[in-house]
């Protein structure tokens, strides 16, 4: 069963977006809550609590800092698919979800273990093992059938070099016959 988070529906999420960004960005620099609450009486004329600010600004920091996570977990893919240009976004994110899977269980202190769900910690290793290996089976096929792609357009290009030129199909010809002796 899914559980569903309620949706916040704090008097700051109502004032008119710029007045909202300007709170955001209160909070995020020196300003008290007692601040915020003046501003937001002379600007907007909405009394409010600098209890209510307080769990505005503790929600606005906990979604500041999933945000740092996920651009610090892009950039942690952009470098990992920068030094392997081969590698594509998916098996990226596999790796890092394997390595943050890895650190976390490592990183589980004793006591806690008793808390862990195991059927739901299997569950979730054999799901990310079972996307990798699928995966990996359809680039497999997906080779497969770029090779088989690529050997009808040689043959095609083959059979209208020989009728039209067969004077330049002749020195292909010769020319791949020497590299395959060579190797």
């Amino acid at each position: 069963m899914s559980r569903k988070r309620n949706r916040k529906h704090s008097k700051i999420d109502r004032l008119p977006p710029d007045l909202k960004s300007a709170v955001d960005m209160m909070l995020q620099g020196d300003a008290t809550y007692a601040d915020v609450v003046d501003f937001i009486r002379d600007n907007a004329g909405v009394e409010i609590s600098t209890s209510a600010v307080w769990r505005y600004a503790n929600g606005l920091n906990a979604t500041v800092q999933e945000l740092r996570l996920i651009q610090e977990n892009m950039r942690v893919i952009s470098e990992e698919m920068d030094r392997h240009p081969d590698l594509d976004t998916s098996e990226a994110i596999s790796r890092l979800l394997s390595y943050q899977m890895i650190n976390a269980l490592q990183n589980i202190p004793e006591e806690q273990w008793q808390n862990v769900a195991l059927d739901k910690l299997l569950t979730n290793a054999t799901g990310l093992m079972k996307a990798v290996s699928y995966k990996k089976g359809m680039d497999i096929k997906v080779q497969s059938f770029k090779d088989a792609a690529y050997d009808v357009m040689k043959e095609d290009i083959f059979k209208a070099l020989a009728a039209e030129r067969p004077d330049l199909y002749r020195q292909l010809a010769e020319y791949i016959n020497s590299k395959d002796k060579e190797e």
